[in-house]
């Protein structure tokens, strides 16, 4: 993204990150109150009165803030689900997470794919890197950030393939360093964490110098 796409981007993780925060606050105080939840429908209609009060969450793709509220709804619904199963509720979202991201329903691979770009409602054309072919039947899709970089990630639907069945059996004998098929076929297990404790350490230390917050931590 462009400098003012980074600035646009940053607007839409920050608006859904209040919507959760002031959406989640209402949950608790209801629920503190009369031990119920108001739930999507009642917060969707509610969500409109806001926007027309708060005028900037205008400039935000509207599915984002829409998909927001259907989140904390199936969040709510799994932490309180049975009386064994209660979790509490989630937690606030911090603007010190630097690895925000945002939901957008309504999209399909005519309206939001070019060829080197992604569209983004309210942002627009972001220049797109492809590393693999696409699926043309998505219809929701997260904008993810992750440091410094920011990620597509689309949703679709996919029928199970079932392979042959062949009626044969594999062994697996597995050790610390390597796991042998029965035919003889030996694989090496890699020691990704082993091999980059070095570097490891060396970012540990420079992240521990940073200002907490500050755009160098980020980075």
């Amino acid at each position: 993204p462009t400098q003012e796409q980074l600035t646009k981007l940053a607007q839409i993780t920050g608006s859904v990150r209040y919507i959760w925060n002031y959406f989640l606050d209402r949950e608790i105080k209801e629920y503190a109150s009369n031990k119920k939840f108001i739930f999507f429908n009642q917060n969707s209609q509610d969500l409109t009165a806001l926007k027309q009060t708060t005028q900037w969450l205008n400039d935000i793709p509207s599915t984002s803030l829409q998909q927001t509220l259907r989140n904390l709804n199936t969040t709510l619904k799994q932490s309180f689900g049975g009386k064994a199963n209660k979790k509490g509720f989630p937690k606030f979202k911090s603007k010190k997470n630097f690895n925000a991201s945002f939901t957008l329903a309504m999209v399909n691979s005519k309206q939001n794919v070019r060829d080197n770009a992604f569209y983004i409602s309210k942002v627009g054309d972001v220049k797109c890197i492809y590393h693999r072919d696409l699926p043309s039947d998505f219809k929701t899709c997260q904008i993810k950030q992750e440091g410094d970089r920011w990620f597509v990630v689309l949703t679709c639907k996919k029928e199970t393939t079932h392979l042959p069945k062949t009626n044969k059996t594999t062994g697996i004998d597995l050790n610390s360093k390597e796991y042998v098929l029965s035919g003889g076929t030996r694989h090496i297990i890699p020691k990704y964490l082993k091999e980059n404790q070095l570097q490891i350490k060396e970012l540990q230390r420079s992240v521990s110098r940073k200002v907490k917050g500050s755009r160098n931590r980020r980075k």
